[in-house]
């Protein structure tokens, strides 16, 4: 999956926490879930998040 925009990235994250939450069986894993992804989840302003992403090293370069 290939997602170009932040937007789609996190409409994404969102979806794929409260799928999570969803998902699980036991009440204390919903609470647990929830508690990880709230800032994703309850979203209130878009324009202020903040995304790291780490870029993986290609693996033919000589380490030291």
């Amino acid at each position: 999956m290939k997602l170009d925009s932040t937007d789609e990235i996190i409409a994404y994250t969102r979806e794929w926490a409260i799928n999570k939450v969803e998902s699980a069986e036991l009440v204390g894993d919903k609470i647990a879930i929830y508690a990880e992804f709230e800032d994703w989840i309850e979203i209130d302003d878009v324009d202020n998040i903040e995304i790291i992403s780490i870029e993986k090293e290609p693996e033919n370069e000589d380490r030291i």
